[in-house]
């Protein structure tokens, strides 16, 4: 029995979260659903996120759970690996004590379900410090070829999440994991040009580029009625220093200055919540940007289909200099145009005035005009967003990007 790309493969992807929570968690969550609707047999194997682990996370510490359990969603199925209480607590004190026996238990459990699911090629979902490193520990004991998905580059993402210089130690460990898993990995994935031209510095075997893209069944322009209100500016996604949410602040007022009907929603969660809120008072932007807190993915298209213009303002620092956020095909799909930071990750697919428009990194004036610009020229907003659908109908799309990625898989076998 073969499928579309040739033979059959039994597939373990190694992740942070099931179901997926963060843009780079669907990437991976919608290329394992591909390949399993052409019947490739897909499992996960779930290790806590380090985020959790260290107290800084969206899940939250206390709400962790310990336990090993199985999840099916969507028709995978999810096997967490547990971790004992005490081992736990252990990240609530000296961390780095806690490191090792960490690895240690999650390791044991991971080679047990590979021996169990006996899956003949390992995907590891990000070159990360547990779910990365454990699951190629994992895969060299059992003797597994190894695909590294790179969506992100992670140690800069960490740091600059974090604000940790990079001449931290734990920062240093970080990148230093990162850079191996990549040079030792059979095939290596990247999601934009920037992290190919890093992993090829990293001394990576073979690299592919396969961009994220969007579920065009759930995100489909015109499927949801837009909103008879004012205009509406959005942005969807982390509210960290990198991701630029405070530029989208700083832009209001100028934005109101020509168009004071305007509406701003900010949708997301983030390590600066407090410090917008403050700037949104000290602005006197109150009345005009409201804030939401993270919602389900299930109810995204929905909700960014009542937007007339997205905002992707990604500072220029490495990560997000790098970054191709999956929010950026959604906004495409859904029929919004775009004005996006002028980065090299985002260049891969905007072109400036033709599929969206760019604007320089941190700068608010640079951001405030492109929003300004597709509010008052109707026009030309209706004539981006069309180039837009057609790339994602030809190029963008989960089903398109699919076969690239299952061409990789099956050069391991």
């Amino acid at each position: 029995m073969e499928g579309d790309g040739g033979q059959l493969t039994r597939i373990s992807v190694f992740a942070e979260y099931f179901p997926p929570h963060l843009g780079s968690d669907f990437r991976i969550f919608e290329l394992a659903k591909q390949l399993s609707s052409k019947g490739h047999l897909v499992s996960f194997v779930v290790t806590p996120p380090p985020r959790s682990l260290a107290g800084l996370g969206e899940l939250g510490f206390r709400d962790m759970s310990y336990e090993k359990r199985k999840e099916e969603r969507e028709g995978l199925a999810g096997n967490f690996l547990g971790l004992p209480k005490g081992i736990a607590l252990g990240w609530h004190g000296k961390k780095i004590l806690a490191i090792i026996p960490t690895l240690l238990v999650l390791l044991l459990q991971a080679v047990r379900a590979i021996i169990v699911n006996r899956p003949q090629v390992i995907v590891l979902a990000h070159p990360s410090f547990v779910c990365g490193l454990v699951g190629f520990l994992a895969a060299r004991i059992t003797r597994r070829k190894i695909v590294l998905d790179c969506p992100d580059l992670w140690a800069s993402l960490v740091g600059e999440t974090l604000g940790v210089e990079e001449s931290r130690f734990g920062l240093r460990a970080v990148q230093f994991a990162e850079r191996y898993l990549i040079s030792v990995a059979d095939q290596v994935v990247v999601a934009s040009t920037p992290i190919e031209e890093f992993a090829q510095r990293a001394g990576a075997k073979h690299v592919t580029l396969v961009p994220n893209g969007v579920d065009e069944s759930s995100f489909r322009n015109g499927h949801f009625p837009k909103l008879e209100s004012n205009p509406r500016v959005m942005y969807v996604g982390r509210f960290e220093r990198w991701a630029g949410i405070d530029t989208m602040i700083d832009s209001a007022p100028i934005v109101l200055k020509s168009f004071p009907r305007v509406e701003f929603l900010v949708v997301g969660d983030g390590s600066l919540r407090k410090e917008l809120l403050a700037a949104i008072y000290d602005k006197g932007l109150a009345s005009k940007v409201r804030m939401f807190g993270p919602i389900a993915h299930s109810d995204v298209p929905k909700l960014i289909s009542t937007a007339d213009v997205g905002v992707i303002p990604f500072k220029g620092r490495v990560a997000g200099d790098a970054a191709l956020p999956v929010k950026l095909f959604e906004f495409m799909a859904v029929g919004v145009p775009i004005v996006a930071s002028d980065t090299t990750g985002i260049r891969d697919v905007i072109t400036n005035g033709l599929n969206g428009l760019l604007a320089k990194p941190g700068s608010e004036e640079e951001l405030a005009n492109g929003i300004i610009r597709l509010i008052a020229n109707r026009r030309l907003a209706e004539e981006i967003s069309q180039r837009a659908l057609r790339d994602i109908h030809s190029k963008y799309s989960w089903s398109t990007l699919s076969p690239m990625f299952e061409s990789v898989v099956q050069r391991c076998l």
